[in-house]
């Protein structure tokens, strides 16, 4: 499980960004705190568990609800030099 788990943030790693892999992590954290139990792999969940858990799937919807702006890039055709 753990190799999969590290064969997966590399992949998001590759083609997302360092915020994601964050993201990713956490959400591993999270799933395996809530299928270990019901598998009989670990304990069940603590209450620091479950606020966690609010806390990065509220910080992850915010994160895709209000994505930052991207700026169309200036062909180097349209950049305007003073002269000398």
């Amino acid at each position: 499980v753990n190799g999969l788990g590290g064969l997966l943030v590399a992949v998001v790693i590759k083609y997302a960004d360092n915020i994601l892999k964050g993201f990713a992590t956490a959400g591993a954290i999270i799933l395996t705190g809530i299928f270990a139990p019901l598998l009989s792999l670990g304990p069940s969940p603590t209450s620091l568990l479950l606020i966690g858990s609010l806390c990065v799937i509220s910080a992850l919807l915010l994160y895709a609800a209000y994505p930052l702006p991207t700026h169309p890039k200036t062909p180097k055709s349209a950049v305007v030099r003073p002269k000398a």
